[in-house]
């Protein structure tokens, strides 16, 4: 699931209200199914949308469309997603994180002009390369 989380510099109701009643933001011509919107313990809003092969471009298009069309005066966005934690363990010595990231890349479906498969790979990111004692 991709979520949209809206850095909110005015009330939360304003906000909601300045998201729905713009007539420049239409979520079905964006791609985004949003499948809730709520209140954060900061007082921000959150918007939830379904989970999905399109989800990450529609989350794409809806940040840049909130943040160009609702200008600074809300604040900002930002995208939150989840993300998972993949240990590949015994590679050779001489393996770099640029070859780790290209097989990684290589494994993830979509053709080179799929936008979901772009966002997916520009997301992905190597937080850690380390030699163990055996080399």
């Amino acid at each position: 699931m991709m979520v949209i989380f809206w850095t909110a510099c005015s009330s939360y109701a304003d906000t909601v209200r300045a998201i729905r009643h713009n007539s420049e933001i239409n979520l079905a011509e964006l791609g985004a199914q949003v499948t809730g919107m709520r209140k954060t313990r900061d007082g921000h809003l959150l918007v939830e949308l379904d989970k999905g092969a399109g989800s990450a471009v529609a989350a794409q298009k809806l940040s840049s469309a909130i943040a160009t069309r609702l200008g600074d005066a809300f604040g900002g966005v930002s995208q939150v997603s989840q993300y998972a934690v993949v240990e590949i363990v015994d590679l050779d010595a001489v393996a770099t994180k640029d070859e780790v990231l290209s097989a990684l890349w290589v494994a993830i479906p979509g053709s080179d002009d799929d936008q979901t498969a772009i966002c997916e790979r520009q997301a992905m990111q190597i937080t850690g390369l380390w030699s163990t004692r055996s080399g």
